[in-house]
């Protein structure tokens, strides 16, 4: 008996021998690419305008799939990005991630190589625990190999000015989290003395509605401007508006090619030439000699003005609420409406960032990884709410459409698109305002116009 006994202790210690070696073996005897996609790894991610707490869910969410990897985000002034970065690429301390403006994505990738395009792939490791024979967790690793966006999946998923934006020769340079449009933002306290009971919805109904709130002295100078318009310099989003005028009337400022397109119209005598009308309408605000003058370059800042209750109107996107509730101290009582339209046109002006990925970082699995994580409809919508911008998802329009703050945005996705196409945006939109300058100063529209086109087609060869 009693060595039967013995016999049976002796099976017992053979068996927790063998157990034990195995209850990580997973972890122990992992192959050495899976134990390399393991290390700790640190993304550095620049941007403007957010701050890293908007952002704090959806890191959270990723590091509880991938805790071995580290994002840091770094936000600067929108007046210093270029400059760093250009002297990050030259001390070889360049960021793993960034997000740029969507008209400066030509350059960085095409003309100064610092982006990288997506892949068709992405390799990364995913950990999960488990109680292995009821005694002991372990850590088990997969390596997984999936595949990123095509461009049908891209044109499925994302809003049409996207797929024109963010794809070129081929490939798919980044993607945004969100999209941006153009509005108009109108003062309820003005509207409602000048007796005007509802916003413009027509470019007619908004003319009426500037006489009816400019107001000016005997001498003819601007006391109240029925809205901020009509220069180059002191309207904060003058261009867009130009470009909006521009779209709606049938032209475009430029094509995906890179062809400079405002300038060409019809020829012949005393034909309709949408581009010269769009930038005579423009600048009629701050004509003197026009009804609907309401404007000049004396007045101030046009966020500046409608905030102070110097304009009844002005345009902006949802980045502009900011500065107004904080130049107006919260107390300006105004509304949000989508941008008048031409009689049988609907057409939108966008303005956003796309998130892109280094062409110097060594992590570009991760890095791709981690804006594909992001860019989710369940991961970004967090980041929506929290920063109050409209979505870059077709998934995510109708349930923005269905929300007050965001309604005016969103109700204007599916047709809107950004304008430019070249490798210096700032020297188009420079070319843009001389051309509003050189009109107000009594060039010909249509000299006026072939001069700056010849300037903005120069930015894109």
């Amino acid at each position: 008996m009693l060595w039967k006994k013995l016999g049976a202790f002796r099976r017992f210690l053979l068996l927790i021998a063998v157990i034990f070696p195995l209850a990580g073996f997973r972890c122990t005897l992992m192959p050495q690419s899976v134990r390399q996609l393991l290390q700790p790894v640190t993304l550095n991610y620049w941007r403007v305008w957010d701050s890293p707490g908007d952002f704090s869910d959806i890191i959270a969410a990723y590091q509880s799939v991938h805790p071995n990897i580290t994002i840091n985000i770094r936000t600067l002034r929108y007046e210093e990005f270029a400059d760093q970065l250009l002297r990050a690429y030259a001390h070889g301390t360049a960021p793993d991630l960034m997000s740029l403006n969507v008209s400066w994505l030509r350059y960085y990738a095409l003309r100064e190589g610092f982006i990288q395009p997506m892949p068709g792939s992405v390799t990364m490791a995913y950990q999960r625990t488990q109680r292995s024979l009821g005694i002991k967790e372990e850590t088990i690793v997969e390596q997984r190999t999936q595949p990123t966006l095509t461009l049908g999946n891209l044109q499925s998923q994302y809003l049409d000015t996207v797929v024109r934006d963010v794809v070129f020769g081929g490939k798919i340079w980044g993607l945004p989290l969100s999209v941006d449009t153009l509005v108009l933002f109108y003062n309820r306290e003005l509207f409602n003395a000048a007796g005007i009971p509802l916003p413009p919805a027509s470019w007619e109904e908004f003319q009426s509605d500037v006489t009816k709130l400019t107001y000016r002295d005997a001498k003819g100078n601007i006391l109240q401007s029925g809205v901020a318009l009509g220069t180059g310099n002191n309207v904060r989003r003058g261009l867009d508006v130009l470009a909006l005028l521009m779209l709606q009337n049938g032209t475009a400022i430029m094509a995906p090619n890179g062809a400079v397109q405002f300038h060409i119209g019809p020829q012949g005598k005393d034909v309709y030439h949408p581009g010269v009308e769009a930038l005579r309408f423009y600048t009629d605000y701050a004509n003197p000699t026009k009804q609907v003058y309401s404007w000049n370059a004396t007045r101030p800042d046009s966020i500046t003005a409608f905030a102070s209750n110097q304009a009844a109107m002005t345009f902006g996107y949802s980045f502009d609420l900011a500065e107004i509730k904080a130049a107006s101290k919260g107390r300006l009582n105004y509304g949000i409406v989508p941008v008048p339209q031409l009689a049988g046109a609907n057409v939108n002006v966008a303005s956003y960032w796309v998130e892109t990925v280094s062409s110097r970082t060594a992590h570009p699995n991760e890095s791709w990884d981690f804006i594909l994580f992001a860019a989710r409809a369940e991961n970004v919508r967090g980041y929506l709410s929290k920063t109050g911008k409209p979505t870059a998802l077709r998934a995510l329009v109708s349930e923005q459409i269905g929300t007050d703050a965001l309604n005016p945005f969103a109700t204007q996705l599916l047709t809107a698109r950004s304008w430019y196409y070249g490798y210096d945006a700032a020297t188009a939109e420079s070319a843009l305002r001389q051309l509003i300058d050189n009109v107000l100063g009594g060039a010909e529209p249509l000299q006026a116009e072939q001069l700056a086109a010849r300037q903005i087609e120069q930015t894109a060869r």
